[in-house]
């Protein structure tokens, strides 16, 4: 994955997040699963209180169906039970069983502890310039599109 550096910053970026994006896609192939479904095991593990599949939609940019298989093969493994919310019997929040506890957190803990272990490879300041550095870089790159989708409606 590793390429040369490109002359254009923004391709070079790019090509950092996509390596980044493989490292998690060969993760969750050591583990037998998609990378979609490492998406959802994460953010159930951070959402334990209150997941839902719209939920996990919305902060994993997954499709509704992707989701739905993934919990529908959870069910079926006895990972996962929903439970009819309280406000809105429509909805269902997404609890994990016993097992599926032991599954999730053999999974995220792991992941967790690696990016710490990166993380903490970093000296502070590098830390703090990489995490100001990118939130920089997210909000102009927030307003570069916002200007353009405007332009193009």
């Amino acid at each position: 994955m590793d390429k040369l550096p490109s002359n254009n910053p923004a391709i070079e970026y790019f090509r950092l997040w996509q390596n980044i994006n493989a490292l998690y896609e060969i993760y969750a192939k050591a583990f037998g699963i998609s990378s979609s479904t490492l998406a959802v095991v994460s953010i159930i593990y951070h959402n334990q209180e209150k997941c839902t599949q719209k939920t996990i939609s919305e902060q994993g940019f997954l499709p509704k169906q992707t989701v739905n298989a993934v919990i529908t093969d959870f069910l079926k493994k006895g990972i996962v039970e929903l439970t009819e919310s309280k406000s809105d019997r429509r909805t269902k929040t997404i609890n994990l069983t016993i097992s599926g506890k032991d599954y999730v957190n053999g999974i995220t803990q792991k992941l967790i502890n690696a990016e710490n272990a990166a993380m903490n490879s970093l000296s502070i300041k590098q830390r703090t310039e990489l995490l100001k550095s990118t939130n920089i870089y997210y909000n102009y790159l927030k307003k570069s599109i916002t200007n353009t989708l405007e332009e193009i409606s």
